[in-house]
């Protein structure tokens, strides 16, 4: 059987049952304690939508409202204060893709859930931009006082678009 089924699919699909038993004990600490949530989307195609529409039924005592989508387009209403669950097991699915970039546009609060591709890469991204985020300072501190005529300017000469990283070609 081995040669034949090399990716062991068969056990794969003999597993659903204790992958589903896990996901919900999982799901089961679940709570939206976030008060600026007020709606949820999931994007996925293929399998990461059904466990979308899955997440949806298992929650449909929940008092939000949580919309599934396989498209490319995210609908109008989602804004700042939704939570964007994009799913893709490849993270190459081109309408999740393009889904996740516009829900960042939007400022989404975004949970990404893949194995990589290019949506890990964007996550990744995108973290290191929120980690690199601070309290702006224009003022000098005591421990910049003796290197003062050593600042510098750094000059932006070509757009950047959300999400992007920031290149030696953006900057003088």
């Amino acid at each position: 059987m081995a040669e034949i089924d090399s990716l062991n699919i068969k056990g794969m699909v003999l597993g659903i049952p204790d992958q589903i038993k896990e996901g919900l004990k999982l799901a089961e600490k679940f709570k939206i304690v976030d008060p600026l949530v007020d709606k949820i989307v999931i994007i996925g195609m293929g399998g990461s939508g059904i466990a979308g529409k899955i997440l949806k039924n298992y929650l449909r005592n929940e008092k939000i409202r949580i919309d599934v989508i396989n498209d490319y387009s995210l609908p109008n209403f989602v804004d700042e204060n939704t939570l964007v669950i994009v799913c893709s097991y490849s993270g190459d699915t081109e309408e999740t893709l393009s889904a996740y970039k516009q829900a960042f546009k939007k400022k989404s609060k975004i949970i990404a859930l893949t194995t990589g591709g290019k949506l890990k890469e964007l996550c990744e991204n995108a973290k290191i931009a929120w980690q690199s985020l601070g309290k702006v300072d224009y003022g000098r501190k005591s421990s910049e006082q003796g290197n003062v005529k050593f600042r510098r300017s750094l000059y932006f000469v070509k757009d950047i678009k959300a999400g992007e990283v920031i290149t030696k070609e953006h900057v003088r």
